[in-house]
């Protein structure tokens, strides 16, 4: 999160939502999932907008939103 997507979706940042928190992150856990991460039925790259990020980061992020997005 810190170093693919708070530089858009901070509170600082231009675009919505916010992922400043754990809790928010949470609350947009699907929207991120369907968005940029890699998992068992699909790899999605519409975020970050511009940017490459490689699959086992991605992959990383799916497997952590899966898990409930734990501290």
């Amino acid at each position: 999160m810190q170093n693919n997507c708070l530089s858009c979706h901070s509170a600082n940042g231009p675009q919505s939502p916010k992922f400043d928190t754990v809790a928010l992150v949470r609350a947009s856990s699907g929207e991120i999932d369907r968005a940029a991460a890699a998992g068992p039925n699909a790899v999605n790259t519409f975020m970050p907008d511009g940017r490459s990020v490689d699959e086992a980061e991605r992959r990383k992020l799916g497997e952590w939103l899966a898990c409930g997005a734990p501290d």
